[in-house]
């Protein structure tokens, strides 16, 4: 098994040429349409507070942007404690 790494412990490697950025930039750009493909046909998503429908590609946004806020409000508190 492959142990966890923390993610801002992790690095990459930009070894690619220049040349192939535009390449790079499409496969970016097509990916939610990907993932609406991928995922079309799998059962309803509900929003996790209020409990209405919504699309499965919407609730893979709203887990994102959560997960980025928490992340943005865990960074503030260390920074005022002086957690490093």
């Amino acid at each position: 098994m492959i142990a966890p790494q923390k993610w801002f412990e992790r690095t990459w490697e930009f070894t690619l040429p220049p040349s192939r950025f535009p390449c790079v930039l499409e496969r970016l750009r097509g990916a939610p349409d990907r993932l609406g493909e991928r995922t079309r046909g799998v059962g309803g998503a509900l929003h996790p507070r209020l409990g209405v429908p919504m699309r499965l590609i919407d609730l893979a946004l709203f887990t994102v942007e959560h997960d980025d806020h928490h992340l943005a409000v865990i960074s503030a508190l260390r920074r005022r404690w002086g957690v490093r």
